[in-house]
């Protein structure tokens, strides 16, 4: 029962708090072609001039997007600390199960996808002061950079799981064509950004609430008892 209860505890903390993100802006001004989602939008933000015309209205409402903006990032500094070890439990689990030692990697990409979006919400938080003046490039460059390490390393370790659940069921066989597409969908985003972007970030979601599902579905998927 040990393990149904930790996937509970950060399954259910994971759902809960990816319901706080409407606590980001849901509209703001002028959005890049492909693009729908203003926290997204400015994760893959490339140029300052793309950054103001997200912000750019009067005064009073320029400032709730802002306000909303940096309020989310605060939301998402708890999210991502409970999908970090949603994820990385999953990887434990199937090395366990399987006794296969390189599943271990799936933790360490989920320790780097959280730690990446940690260092990602702080440059995010310095653009929204910089909107109405100063310099913002040394942040956007950082910013590409860890976005990319954030969503390479979701895409890779929640692909890299679908290895395990492939064979056991057939959510796990849906969990692993979702796989398959967001790993097609996160090289077209990082060859050329378009709406394939907003897709992947979309997908991963997915995932993670298959993951969710799976949990009470096929409890036998993350028993620490032998396999049939």
């Amino acid at each position: 029962m040990r393990p149904l209860l930790l996937f509970l505890t950060f399954g259910i903390a994971t759902i809960s708090l990816m319901m706080l993100l409407w606590l980001f802006p849901s509209e703001v001004g002028t959005l890049p072609d492909g693009f729908s989602s203003p926290v997204v939008t400015l994760e893959f933000a490339e140029t300052p001039a793309e950054v103001r015309k997200m912000f750019e209205a009067k005064n009073e409402v320029r400032t709730k997007w802002l306000q909303d903006m940096r309020r989310g990032h605060l939301a998402d500094s708890f999210y991502l600390m409970f999908y970090s070890l949603f994820l990385g439990l999953w990887g434990w689990i199937a090395a366990r199960r399987t006794g296969k030692q390189w599943f271990y990697a799936i933790p360490l990409l989920a320790l780097v996808a959280g730690a990446s979006d940690a260092a990602e919400n702080l440059q995010m938080i310095a653009l929204t002061y910089l909107v109405d003046q100063g310099d913002m490039m040394m942040e956007l460059r950082y910013l590409y950079i860890f976005t990319w390490l954030k969503w390479g390393s979701l895409a890779i370790g929640l692909g890299a799981l679908s290895l395990y659940l492939f064979p056991q069921h057939l959510l796990g066989k849906i969990y692993s064509l979702v796989s398959a597409a967001t790993l097609i969908l996160a090289l077209l985003a990082f060859v050329e950004r378009s709406g394939a972007n907003s897709l992947m970030a979309l997908a991963i979601t997915v995932q993670f609430l298959l993951l969710f599902t799976i949990i009470f579905v096929h409890k036998e998927t993350i028993s620490l008892k032998e396999p049939a």
